[in-house]
């Protein structure tokens, strides 16, 4: 993670950003080459969440500090070069 902001706006009042990067290792690449697909939906979704919680406040869901990704869905555009 390089960086978190929370900065609400009257028009945007949960205005967050949320900045990492990543080196990926071969482990989490498939025959390709690639990142693989799940390693991709996990990033994605610790990503996310990161986000959320810097957004996160006491009445800003009814469940209160704890959330959950209940779907998360990933495509792939294929691009030849």
């Amino acid at each position: 993670m390089e960086s978190v902001t929370f900065e609400p706006t009257e028009k945007d009042p949960h205005n967050a950003r949320s900045v990492f990067s990543f080196v990926v290792p071969s482990e989490l690449c498939n025959m390709r080459g690639d990142l693989h697909g799940g390693a991709v939906a996990l990033i994605f979704d610790i990503t996310t969440s990161i986000t959320i919680n810097a957004v996160n406040r006491d009445g800003f869901w009814d469940t209160g500090m704890f959330f959950m990704t209940i779907e998360l869905h990933l495509s792939r555009l294929l691009t030849f070069t």
